[in-house]
């Protein structure tokens, strides 16, 4: 996959939601499916697969959006991105189930 270098800060969105924004569009610009984009929710979530290096594999990729302001998390704002492994992929479950 290519380097990519940049930022993001709050000027459109919450910085953290800009960022899962870019990530989206890194990885559909490296062939990677987008399986769910969901930003209707506060605590925005992607899922993506890739086929892997034979193109035969199916790897699968999960990242989400955690926000509470009353939090004491490493920033101001109490936001984070977290990343998930995924085992299962059900539709109808968010990514914090798996």
């Amino acid at each position: 996959m290519t380097a990519y270098v940049g930022f993001v800060d709050n000027t459109m969105m919450l910085a953290h939601q800009q960022m899962l924004e870019t990530i989206r569009d890194v990885c559909l610009a490296e062939g990677w499916t987008i399986l769910r984009y969901d930003t209707a929710i506060t605590n925005r979530e992607l899922l993506m697969m890739a086929p892997g290096l034979s193109g035969t594999e199916q790897i699968f990729c999960g990242v989400y959006c955690y926000q509470d302001s009353n939090a004491d998390f490493r920033d101001d704002c109490g936001s984070r991105l977290c990343r998930r492994r995924l085992g299962g992929t059900g539709s109808g479950n968010g990514i914090r189930v798996r």
